[in-house]
């Protein structure tokens, strides 16, 4: 069995994460690791998070670097991510931006980012969805031009 004991104390958190054994015998519990957080110097969420499509199988993210909070720079990114048939995966990243590949074509996915600095995580960006479609529509749909014409009647124009 796995079990998480949160402690608080004024403005430090703790995360303890046990494994417990058992048996008809004896009970042994470790100690896995444990989590430190500060919650007053969390960095602030990243902000403008865009996908862009290019093809059926890839997705680049990008969103803006949140300002400075409380002198403590932003040393990473989880990006997080999923679809409705699989569970939410997880990258880790340095920059601004992501390329993500070996998606599934004609699947919607949501995307979020959150910020990490020395001390703690933001909470997460706004979230983001795109479906990534067909890699045969979407050569179709780039070549696509639109024409418009000031002579056609208002029920032929794209407005």
């Amino acid at each position: 069995m796995l079990a998480v004991a949160f402690v608080k104390s004024g403005s430090l958190n703790r995360f303890l994460l046990f494994c417990v054994f058992s048996s008809s015998v004896q009970i042994v519990i470790a100690c896995i690791g444990m989590h430190w957080l500060f919650v007053g110097d969390a960095p602030y969420p990243p902000a403008g998070l865009v996908a862009r499509l290019v093809d059926s199988r890839t997705i680049i993210l990008q969103w803006e670097e949140p300002p400075l909070h409380n002198g403590y720079p932003i040393v990473a990114y989880s990006v997080h991510y999923h679809s409705a048939r699989s569970g939410e995966l997880q990258k880790v990243v340095r920059n601004t931006s992501i390329v993500l590949t070996q998606l599934t074509p004609f699947t919607n996915y949501t995307f979020f980012v959150k910020a990490y600095n020395s001390r703690s995580f933001s909470g997460p960006s706004d979230q983001v969805s795109l479906f990534t479609g067909d890699d045969g529509m979407l050569a179709l749909l780039s070549n696509l031009s639109i024409v418009t014409d000031s002579n056609l009647p208002t029920v032929g124009k794209i407005i």
